[in-house]
């Protein structure tokens, strides 16, 4: 039984040994595919049964590799733990600190190679370590992709860095014809950010992201390089807008709104006459921006056009963040604005200027074109500036020929208004025929101007002035070579020829004289529009007057002579039947001679006899005067007449000095010499009386 229980027991432990030797060589086999783990549990296996079995070695050998497989496990495990963690990382994101000073980093997140390249390295050198060759390539691999992943991550991050930081970097434009301010910061040339440089190192970093398959960082450098394209092609239209400001400051266009604003044409006088001096007006070829194609019209600096240009700049400088050419463009577009303000103000001060030369205002002309110079000149219109400059001249011109011809037709005119001052016909001869002769120059003078001026309405009234004066001068001279004037008791002391009412009226003849003033009392020949009023004096000038007929005194009237001279200066001498009839009211005679030559000696004065005054009715008186004639009677009074003589001298006559006839008939005689006549002096009929006679002893 011992001996079966011995064999039996040494069968079992046999069992158990190759139990356990197979479980040694599996476990030898998993140690050598790297199945550390699994062999670790069948020498976990193994060793209790080679304990159990009393094979030491063995043993002692299951427990030494249990504890290297329990390690290499464990490293093993590690390893695995590093790499698949390292295969997360290489597409996980984490974010990145801010940089210093709080600003953004770019990118703001990552793909964490890094790591994963520490994690690699750490599992290759386990691989390395027990010699799992095949894992360890496959390591490396993935190790020498983390690298490649991390350089190429680095050069993107600095791309992309570099990218953001062109956004906000400068450079000329070389290009652009727009020319800065005085106060750009960078100069005589327009300077632009670099938004092409970011757009090609944007697609750049994205292409690099794209190969480490960083799809977060790919997308956001495209959409940076979108966002830098659109900013450029913003740019480039600011930019253009910026040039077109800059040309339309300096360019000019027809505008159909400024209809009020005309430009001189046409030649400055008509052709074959002589320039005029001292003032010529521009013509239209004196405009600098005249366009035969467009016609000779006003233009206008293209303020207008400046403005929205620089405003639609300031607008897209604003919308890429460029704040250097966003003060540039939007300075720019207030300075164009303002100058558009004080072009429109010019305009409507060039229209007001042209409204005020148009109707003669010379002086609100001038002062509006000299406004309208001045904003032309601040707005920068140049071109403008100068034909407003010729506006100005041209209106300083007329003002100052308008004030000459005012101040000459203002001469004229009290030249001509001293006839006020007239106190009797020959101050008309004295005073005025000078002051006419003189205001008919200064006329003449004030029509050339106004024809200068091209004043229709001023050259008519010039004109007229002159005529008048003309007139007038005509008239004095007439009356200073004239032998008779008729002087009205009102009128015109020196009248023109359409007036009705003169007050003085000479004529070449005394007859003709006679004859409208004291028979028909109507105007003839020179004078036939005229009239003559009641109490007209009718005066004779020194030396001797025929008169071939009877003078017929119908009318109120007064003859004398010229002032100054006594009777034996002036005659009035009738080489027919008679010298003068009176049938009226109020006839004298002063200071005049009235002699009768004509007739037989032997007529009788009772029936239509030879007289030198009869008065049949009305009355006349005779003053200072002598009377005398030579083959009929002096004065002769019947019916109704009556006559005054007062310091007269009735002599020598014919027949009798002074008779009358008839109860009624009276004649007056005051201190009057009657004396030398062939008959009596005196002769009294049928009632008549003759008072204050006294025979002269002698």
């Amino acid at each position: 039984e011992g001996t079966g229980r011995l064999v039996e027991e040494i069968m079992t432990m046999k069992g158990l040994k190759e139990g356990a030797d197979k479980d040694l060589k599996r476990a030898d086999r998993h140690r050598s595919e790297f199945l550390f783990q699994e062999g670790a549990e069948w020498y976990r296996q193994a060793a209790p049964v080679y304990r159990q079995c009393g094979h030491g070695e063995r043993y002692t050998e299951a427990v030494f590799r249990l504890r290297e497989c329990e390690e290499k496990a464990e490293l093993k495990a590690e390893a695995e733990s590093k790499r698949e963690r390292s295969v997360t990382l290489m597409k996980e994101h984490t974010n990145l600190p801010p940089l210093e000073g709080g600003g953004e980093p770019c990118p703001p997140t990552r793909l964490q190679l890094r790591e994963s390249e520490v994690l690699l390295v750490r599992a290759c050198e386990i691989y390395r370590g027990y010699g799992d060759e095949a894992t360890l390539r496959k390591a490396e691999a993935r190790l020498k992709a983390a690298v490649w992943g991390l350089e190429r991550q680095g050069k993107a991050e600095e791309l992309m860095g570099s990218a953001k930081k062109v956004f906000l970097e400068y450079e000329e434009d070389t290009t652009c014809t727009y020319v800065p301010s005085e106060g750009y910061p960078f100069g005589p040339k327009l300077h632009t950010l670099r938004f092409a440089d970011s757009v090609s190192d944007f697609l750049s970093a994205a292409e690099l992201f794209l190969a480490i398959k960083d799809t977060i960082n790919d997308a956001l450098c495209r959409d940076y390089a979108r966002s830098a394209q659109e900013r450029q092609g913003m740019q480039q239209t600011a930019r253009v807008a910026m040039e077109e400001g800059h040309a339309a400051l300096t360019t000019h266009c027809v505008d159909p709104k400024l209809k009020g604003i005309v430009v001189f044409g046409g030649e400055p006088v008509r052709k074959g006459d002589p320039p005029r001096v001292p003032y010529c007006r521009h013509t239209a070829t004196d405009y600098p921006l005249r366009d035969d194609r467009a016609g000779v019209v006003w233009q206008r600096l293209r303020l207008e056009e400046a403005v929205k240009a620089f405003q639609k700049a300031a607008r897209l400088f604003g919308q890429v963040e460029d704040q250097t050419n966003l003060a540039e463009a939007t300075g720019r577009a207030e300075d164009a604005a303002e100058r558009l303000g004080l072009q429109a103000e010019a305009h409507e001060c060039v229209k007001e200027g042209l409204a005020g030369v148009k109707q003669r205002q010379y002086s609100a002309g001038h002062e509006r074109y000299t406004r309208a110079l001045n904003l032309l000149t601040r707005a920068g219109d140049t071109a403008n500036a100068g034909y407003v400059r010729a506006l100005v001249g041209d209106a300083a011109a007329k003002r100052r020929l308008a004030e000459e011809a005012t101040v000459l037709m203002d001469r004229g005119r009290a030249l001509v208004g001293e006839r006020e001052l007239f106190q009797g016909w020959f101050d008309v001869v004295a005073k005025g025929l000078p002051a006419f002769t003189q205001a008919e120059e200064v006329f003449a003078k004030a029509t050339t101007l106004f024809e200068d001026l091209e004043d229709p309405p001023q050259v008519k009234a010039a004109a007229a002035a002159r005529t008048e004066a003309e007139e007038r001068k005509v008239h004095a001279s007439e009356l200073k070579t004239c032998r008779a004037v008729v002087v009205q008791p009102s009128g015109e002391w020196a009248p023109q020829r359409r007036d009705k009412v003169r007050r003085t009226m000479p004529y070449e003849t005394a007859e003709q004289a006679f004859l409208d003033a004291c028979t028909t009392g109507k105007t003839s020949t020179y004078h036939a529009q005229a009239t003559i009023q009641p109490k007209s004096t009718l005066v004779l000038r020194a030396g001797q007057h025929k008169v071939s007929g009877q003078i017929l005194c119908k009318k109120q009237v007064t003859v004398e002579a010229e002032e100054g001279m006594e009777a034996d200066g002036v005659v009035v001498l009738a080489d027919g039947h008679s010298l003068a009839l009176v049938q009226s009211p109020g006839v004298r005679f002063e200071r005049l001679t009235l002699r009768q030559v004509a007739g037989q000696g032997d007529e009788d004065y009772w029936s239509g006899g030879i007289t030198a005054v009869r008065c049949s009715s009305g009355d006349v008186a005779l003053t200072d005067s002598v009377v005398h004639s030579e083959r009929g009677s002096g004065v002769v009074v019947e019916g109704s007449g009556k006559a005054l003589l007062t310091r007269c001298k009735v002599l020598d006559c014919g027949h009798y000095g002074v008779a009358a006839d008839g109860k009624e008939a009276l004649v007056d005689l005051r201190e009057t010499e009657v004396d030398g006549c062939k008959f009596e002096e005196v002769d009294e009929r049928n009632g008549a009386r003759v008072v204050g006679f006294t025979r002269n002893p002698d």
